[in-house]
């Protein structure tokens, strides 16, 4: 049995050493009793402290009763359980089923996993991340994002369901509400984040190819960020209706910390004397450029200003400044052209994220958060006082959302897309934590876990030196042979984009034309009660066209031109077929019913990607890009 262990150890230090330390700390059982009986594998597991067995029959008998309820889901790739139980079910589901990928169990007993991993062999399929094993208690919102992302797990996440092993595991009802809402909360936020509006990659393609000569006379990213830390703490200042609070203390220490603020925040901190270090603006509308609009030469003076490509012309028009750095959010288009130098920064869907990942790559130890409220306050307002556009920007109908409120007492009104902001938070500061520690002073709005709450008053005593005083932030434009390098590389690579997706779109227009000729087909047969004459080997190879379409998205440089454009229509309909996918087949019938419904699912599928691919090509026409001939010279 110590040979199974160490083996089951030694594979779980892999994948979660965290669980391994704990499950290596036991050195005997305390809470629970095994028994054996004559059937090796009939072992039951006795909670002392409530005389109650993990199974209430026989261990054998429910574990197979078990694996029978699961035939109807063998399809299913990803399969989420609460309870560990002796684990001979686990081992038997991936040996009596071939088309699970991944199995994700969360145990609220250490013990129970020490004992399992005694017993039995699951050492491969935990090292090969087949069988992921997680006590209950560590589950966060960013593990379950992690959980979620990986392999293709989010494309079934419409089957997400958390099962428990046996009802044993009704003593942790708690428990599995909260596994069950993170996991659900994670789903959400990835499809969320997938976004519902492709126009929104169309407009960023477009503003990103108007920008791209002014990018790339700008400085390179990465000397932005060596240059970045002239003092030792960065105050992240939002736009929440908690700032005004705030406002008097940073301007007394502005010149001993750096001031990384969203644009929004930039017109209100000139108003009240505070100059930032460097302001930050990622979003694509025209509505942005409103924050620099009105406001003198004199504010854009010592300040530099770090922009993203997809931001509106008249944005960057309305900048007063050449203390400009623009850089790319990383999306997989752009990261598709090729030009690294200038960085992929802005992951996160607010400029608050954008700044909260710069003040990490420029190395600061500490971060504090202001006015990042993320929230409505209790007076039903959405910005600080003087905000460009009003107190009430966003409209207090829009707070459908609660959220735990600053310091743990009670809940605040919030909205989706403030959820979403946070949920970034929480995921960056999870990821950045040991070696960045973030500070959140808002002192109002949403609690971000992860942060440590502190009043910004003590933050300043602890950790700001006043008689510090910092220089300003300067940079230098890029080099212009680098930028000449750079500036053929793209053109080029717009040119090999175009005659890819003309090709492509042309293969799935023709496949479009044959699934609905097929179907049209199928449904005047069905009219004359003649589904019999289906002729189901030319599904087969229209089947066969498809798949050969989708594995497309397998090849990186196709993914990386259009998925950020199509991802928002195509994710939804994969969801779908997913669904289809894992149908439970029991005989020829089915597996034609399956067929057709497939076809079906695929017919409007092509529209959808041909009609995606036909609208990049129409951006990239629309701008005016240099003809073959051209770059190549």
């Amino acid at each position: 049995m110590r040979k199974i262990f160490t083996k089951n150890l030694e594979a779980l230090k892999k994948t979660n050493p965290l669980l391994a330390q704990k499950v290596e700390s036991i050195k005997e059982n305390r809470k629970y009793e095994v028994f054996m009986g004559d059937d090796p594998v009939n072992i039951n597991i006795i909670d002392t402290d409530r005389n109650e067995p993990l199974y209430l029959t026989s261990a054998v008998e429910e574990t197979l009763n078990k694996l029978e309820k699961l035939k109807e889901k063998q399809k299913y790739p990803f399969l989420y359980f609460f309870g560990l139980g002796n684990g001979i079910f686990f081992k038997l589901v991936f040996e009596s089923f071939e088309s699970i990928k991944r199995i994700v169990v969360f145990e609220p007993e250490i013990e129970i996993i020490y004992i399992v991993l005694n017993l039995i062999d699951l050492s491969s399929y935990i090292e090969e991340r087949k069988l992921l094993i997680f006590s209950s208690s560590e589950l966060t919102f960013p593990l379950a994002v992690d959980i979620m992302v990986k392999e293709e797990a989010s494309l079934y996440s419409k089957l997400y369901e958390l099962d428990f092993l046996s009802a044993y595991y009704n003593n942790y009802q708690n428990e599995m509400l909260e596994v069950n809402s993170l996991m659900t909360r994670a789903i959400e936020h990835i499809i969320f984040s997938v976004g519902n509006d492709a126009v929104d990659s169309l407009i960023g393609l477009e503003h990103h190819i108007q920008n791209f000569p002014f990018m790339v006379k700008t400085s390179p990213l990465n000397k932005l960020v060596k240059k970045a830390k002239n003092t030792e703490t960065a105050v992240l200042v939002s736009t929440g209706p908690s700032l005004m609070k705030q406002i008097p203390l940073l301007k007394e220490i502005q010149e001993s910390v750096t001031i990384l603020c969203i644009d929004a925040s930039f017109p209100i901190l000139y108003k009240h004397g505070i100059k930032p270090d460097i302001v930050f603006s990622l979003e694509r509308v025209e509505a942005t450029a409103g924050f620099y609009e009105d406001l003198p030469k004199e504010a854009f003076d010592d300040v530099v200003f770090s922009l993203t490509s997809i931001v509106h012309q008249k944005l960057l028009n309305n900048v007063k400044s050449e203390n400009i750095q623009m850089s790319m959010r990383p999306f997989n288009y752009l990261r598709y052209f090729k030009n690294d130098p200038w960085g992929y920064i802005g992951k996160g869907m607010s400029a608050a994220n954008m700044a909260f990942e710069f003040a990490y790559y420029s190395g600061f130890k500490k971060v504090v958060l202001i006015g990042q409220d993320l929230a409505f306050s209790k007076e039903g307002t959405s910005h600080a006082k003087d905000h460009t556009r009003g107190v009430n920007d966003v409209d207090l109908s829009r707070a459908t959302v609660y959220l735990e409120a600053y310091g743990g007492a009670g809940q605040v009104r919030s909205t989706a897309v403030w959820k979403a902001f946070l949920n970034f938070f929480e995921d960056d500061i999870s990821q950045t934590a040991g070696e960045m520690t973030t500070y959140n002073a808002t002192e109002g709005g949403a609690r971000i876990h992860g942060a440590i709450e502190i009043p910004f008053g003590e933050f300043v005593e602890r950790f700001v030196d006043r008689d510090f005083k910092k220089e300003s932030i300067s940079i230098e434009p890029c080099d212009e042979k680098l930028a000449k390098e750079h500036e053929k590389l793209f053109y080029e690579r717009v040119v090999l984009m175009k005659e890819k997706l003309e090709t492509i779109k042309k293969e799935c227009e023709e496949t479009f034309l044959n699934v609905v000729g097929f179907l049209e087909d199928i449904e005047e047969l069905n009219k004359k009660n003649k589904v019999e004459d289906i002729d189901f080997q030319k599904a087969d190879l229209l089947l066969e066209e498809i798949n050969h379409i989708k594995e497309y998205f397998d090849e990186s440089e196709f993914f990386s031109m259009v998925f950020e454009f199509v991802r928002s229509y195509i994710i939804s309909q994969e969801l779908e077929v997913a669904k289809i996918q894992v149908k439970h087949i029991k005989n020829d019938m089915d597996k034609k019913v399956q067929i057709i419904e497939w076809l079906y699912a695929h017919k409007f599928w092509l529209f959808s990607l041909a009609g995606g691919l036909d609208a990049i090509l129409v951006v990239i026409k629309r701008a005016s890009i240099p003809d073959k001939e051209e770059v190549m010279a």
